[in-house]
């Protein structure tokens, strides 16, 4: 009885991000009473086999984490749109999400009535994968004290790998409190 080769049955080739590639391979055996009757046998993980080894594994192959450089907010224009609450924000996709904490915290001067704020993240993530350089995230979750005369955010445009920018601006419904998000529009 022998084992088989591995063999990928998965890539790598996403753009950046935390990947894992799949291998498997196969237990191979004679069964049979004599040269007449010898059949060829082969199984995997799945299936019983007497070599006792493992058919599959699975390896971390991460090319590079996935950068976020910059987040930009526009506010609403319009009466009691600004707020002087900080907020976290939250970049998910459909692999994962990437956490990047309280944006500007402390900045008085931000989130005003009809402002455009910028922040540098220069942050890597590698709980997320993106399959191109050209990829964005799903939505933008923003979490704060969102009251009734609390901050309007307008849109928001996120910048990730090499100068990538995506606008989110169209808000879907969530029945998590103090909780908004975008998605691209």
């Amino acid at each position: 009885m022998y084992t088989t080769e591995w063999e990928e049955t998965s890539q790598c080739d996403a753009y950046c991000g935390n990947q894992t590639r799949t291998s498997t391979r196969t237990c191979v055996w004679f069964q049979g009473d004599s040269m007449d009757s010898c059949v060829l046998m082969e199984s995997g993980e799945s299936e019983s086999n007497p070599c006792n080894k493992q058919m599959t594994k699975e390896e971390n192959c991460g090319l590079k984490p996935c950068s976020i450089n910059r987040l930009v907010v526009k506010t609403r224009d319009r009466w009691a749109a600004g707020s002087d609450e900080d907020f976290g924000f939250k970049l998910i996709d459909a692999r994962g999400t990437c956490d990047l904490g309280v944006v500007g915290e402390g900045r008085t001067d931000d989130r005003k009535k009809n402002s455009l704020d910028s922040y540098t993240i220069g942050m890597e993530c590698n709980t997320v994968v993106m399959e191109t350089k050209g990829s964005s995230f799903d939505l933008v979750e923003v979490k704060g004290r969102f009251a009734q005369d609390s901050w309007d955010i307008f849109w928001i445009k996120v910048e990730t790998n090499e100068g990538r920018v995506q606008r989110y601006n169209t808000t879907v419904a969530t029945s998590k409190p103090y909780v908004r998000v975008f998605k691209r529009g």
